[in-house]
């Protein structure tokens, strides 16, 4: 209702969270993680309530894991994102935000602005740093216009130059 005008799809691969989520959720949200391919990768459950689940194993220096990983659907952002021309693409997915973008060529292509949050330090094997996320961007045109740091890590809005 806050924004008729706008096509909502999210992401939840955390089936608990997903549960929780998906009554309320103020468009379509699906059972999936998003990554470069389509297929299937291993969750690894974060939190006791399930926050900070992420794709990726956790650094000595950050260890949440909390309960057994488990195997969910992976898909990427090119093939869930609806056809748009002026979409916000935007991505908190603990550390797997590179991945994603390399599965987003053609939504890249369409959308104007780009929110996500990049890590301070790593806190996740494999995690993607703030220069990694810009040099997938950058051919596209965005270019970083605000961030917000937040401790451990910030947010970043890029859009189209």
């Amino acid at each position: 209702d806050r924004w008729p005008q706008a096509t909502i799809v999210g992401c939840e691969p955390n089936r608990e969270i997903y549960r929780v989520r998906a009554r309320d959720y103020p468009g379509e949200l699906l059972p999936v993680a998003v990554g470069q391919t389509e297929g299937r990768v291993t969750l690894h459950p974060g939190v006791e309530d399930g926050g900070m689940s992420s794709l990726l194993l956790p650094t000595q220096d950050f260890p949440i894991v909390h309960g057994e990983p488990y195997e969910v659907p992976c898909t990427t952002i090119d093939h869930i994102a609806p056809p748009c021309r002026r979409g916000w693409l935007w991505l908190d997915i603990e550390g797997y935000e590179a991945n994603a973008l390399r599965g987003a060529t053609e939504t890249l292509r369409r959308c104007k602005w780009v929110s996500l949050e990049v890590s301070n330090r790593p806190r996740r094997q494999g995690e993607a740093t703030a220069q990694e996320i810009e040099s997938i961007l950058t051919p596209y045109g965005f270019r970083l216009i605000a961030t917000h740091d937040d401790g451990p890590s910030h947010d970043r809005l890029y859009a189209k130059a």
